[in-house]
């Protein structure tokens, strides 16, 4: 799962995710302010080049 922001709306469910074995990515920055939200963080960090692409060394491989 691919969560946008660091809002309830969007990492209130990350729990729930973990707890199916589902893995959960989100921008960098998210993960680092969910604790402060009270969110659980995703288990990958997704960083991003400034032409918006991700950066290939954070870029998952879906097989």
């Amino acid at each position: 799962a691919v969560v946008t922001h660091a809002h309830q709306d969007k990492m209130g469910g990350m729990d729930a995710l973990h707890a199916a074995g589902i893995a959960t990515y989100a921008n960098a920055l998210s993960n680092q302010l969910a604790p402060q939200e009270g969110l659980v963080a995703a288990q990958h960090s997704l960083t991003f080049a400034a032409n918006g692409w991700v950066e290939p060394a954070t870029a998952p491989n879906f097989g």
